[in-house]
């Protein structure tokens, strides 16, 4: 029964830093990302005042 338990935890325990490394790495994935968008739109919205 422990057995069990001790195993249903690490199974557990790795879902978790598995999904939370996932996220982790889309986050600073995105990062740069939103960095270009931003640059991008602010770029466009200040040739749209100018012109």
């Amino acid at each position: 029964m422990l057995a069990q338990v001790a195993v249903l935890v690490v199974v557990t325990w790795q879902v978790v830093t598995s999904a939370v490394g996932g996220a982790v790495v889309c986050g600073v994935a995105l990062i740069p990302l939103a960095l270009v968008a931003g640059w991008r739109s602010w770029q466009l919205s200040l040739g749209l005042r100018v012109s």
